[in-house]
């Protein structure tokens, strides 16, 4: 499928995503946030443990904007719990920005038109959160570190 000439495929994350995953979750975050005035030891090793829990909560998905042609490039991502209607990140090539593809993420990650919650708010997040029907609450994000965290049905 095309986006804008873009040619990209929508996928589950496979294992080998992971590492460019949490890398370019915790850099991009640092470069458009707040976040970058913190010490960067305490940046990485704090987002660090908020990224490890949201990406080991069994409601997380992972989908992965890839290029037709090669399966194994990583053109986007969308970390997000469906069930509880939580977008937790978005992350798209710099070069592709613009061109449809966090959109077609966010379509593929979520069903439905009730509301979706983003737990971290970045500046394109901002700009388009009328349009993708995103409302924000950076305090959901805090949940993933609580001692005890429900999850699932059973909360």
């Amino acid at each position: 499928m095309t986006t804008d000439q873009c040619p990209i495929a929508i996928r589950p994350e496979l294992p080998t995503d992971r590492g460019f995953v949490v890398t370019r979750w915790r850099s991009s975050l640092r470069k458009r946030s707040p976040y970058r005035d913190l010490d960067a030891g305490f940046y990485h090793a704090a987002m660090g443990v908020i990224i490890d829990a949201v990406l080991s909560d069994p409601g997380t998905d992972v989908l992965v904007a890839s290029d037709v042609e090669d399966p194994d490039v990583v053109l986007g991502f969308v970390v997000a719990d469906p069930y509880q209607r939580l977008l937790h990140y978005m992350y798209t090539r710099t070069r592709l920005r613009g061109r449809g593809v966090a959109s077609r993420l966010i379509d593929a990650a979520f069903s439905g038109t009730e509301p979706v919650t983003a737990t971290i708010a970045t500046a394109p997040l901002r700009r388009h959160a009328k349009r993708w029907g995103v409302q924000i609450d950076s305090a959901r994000l805090l949940d993933y570190t609580a001692p005890h965290r429900p999850t699932g049905c059973h909360g």
